[in-house]
């Protein structure tokens, strides 16, 4: 009787330990995803900031990267 006692008592700590990993990764999961929302907004806006800042309006930057470097490379 007490070797069965002493089994389900090592189960369940290996099923919450279990539980606690499925947890973790559920957070982790959600944290990369708005991390990836966050990055892909952000490639769309400086998108939208280098189409404005080569159209036919505007013909000479009104901002220059750092560097001498160009918004088309």
């Amino acid at each position: 009787m007490i070797e069965l006692a002493v089994a389900s008592l090592i189960f369940m700590m290996g099923i919450a330990g279990l539980l606690a990993w499925l947890v973790q990764q559920a957070a982790m999961n959600e944290s990369s995803r708005n991390l990836t929302w966050a990055m892909n907004d952000a490639g769309r806006v400086f998108e939208q900031l280098r189409q404005q800042n080569t159209s036919d309006t505007c013909l000479t930057p009104t901002v220059q990267p750092p560097g001498g470097a160009s918004w088309n490379e």
